[in-house]
């Protein structure tokens, strides 16, 4: 306990931010921009591409687990190939 006029030094060490309960929802996103997202709240991202006639060349699909889902410590980011020819 402090008495009045007594000083005290406090310390604060900044971390990453704790992981959500759930996956964000990268989709849509360039690789980059949700590897950068997804790291920041300390997963561990793995990317594997699929085609997607919708989707453009370099952005997310989907991940596993999907966004929503609780979250896990590895995310895979599937990542748009291009369309299908």
């Amino acid at each position: 306990k402090l008495n009045e006029g007594e000083k005290c030094k406090i310390e604060v060490t900044v971390g990453q931010e704790p992981m959500p309960a759930t996956v964000p929802n990268v989709t849509a996103m360039t690789y980059e921009d949700a590897k950068a997202l997804l790291s920041s709240y300390g997963y561990g991202v793995t990317q594997t591409y699929a085609t997607d006639d919708f989707m453009p060349e370099g952005r997310v699909i989907s991940t596993i687990p999907a966004s929503g889902e609780t979250s896990a410590k590895e995310i895979t980011v599937i990542t748009s190939s291009g369309c299908f020819d």
